[in-house]
């Protein structure tokens, strides 16, 4: 092999294994990622599970710490927080098949006490029962009423049943 060839084999070999940060928004650059609790004016937001790369080998996708900080800064940010207490910091495992590149990073994102934090929109409500049809809405049946009168009865306008039997005015 040429030395040309290896330099530019060990090049691309370099590029591969670098993974580029990602751009962060001015929010996420100000959010704290530390091993350390948060102090006592914040208050616990939510779990945070972030990773960096992918798969293993040379198909898998190079990740890194630095990457995972910044996505995890970018989910914190997103939720109005401005602390992270890290949970849990797992480099790629030891692999006898291949190299991985996963860097995982766990977290509890906080939010200073006081401080506006975006309010997401509250959930869609649940759809509405459906109702089994019965009857079709404003059809009428005879009926038997009160004292074995003769009568008619319709239909719900909802099709759930229907409505009482009616068997005209009382006679007097």
């Amino acid at each position: 092999m040429t030395f040309s060839l290896r330099l530019a084999l060990l090049a691309g070999f370099g590029v591969a294994c670098n993974s580029p940060v990602p751009a962060q928004s001015a929010a996420a650059r100000n959010v704290v990622v530390s091993d350390e609790p948060a102090p006592s004016s914040y208050v616990r937001l939510k779990e945070l599970s972030v990773k960096s790369g992918s798969g293993c080998g040379v198909l898998g996708k190079a990740g890194s710490r630095e990457g995972a900080e910044a996505q995890l800064r970018e989910d914190a940010a997103k939720l109005g927080a401005s602390y992270v207490q890290l949970t849990r910091a797992q480099a790629p495992r030891p692999n006898h098949q291949c190299l991985e590149h996963e860097h995982q990073l766990s977290g509890v994102a906080y939010a200073k006490r006081g401080a506006a934090t975006p309010v997401a929109p509250p959930p869609p409500p649940p759809p509405a029962l459906a109702v089994a049809r019965v009857c079709v809405p404003g059809a009428t049946q005879a009926c038997l009423g009160p004292g074995a009168c003769s009568g008619a009865q319709a239909c719900r306008d909802d099709g759930a049943g229907f409505l009482p039997c009616h068997c005209g005015a009382a006679a007097h």
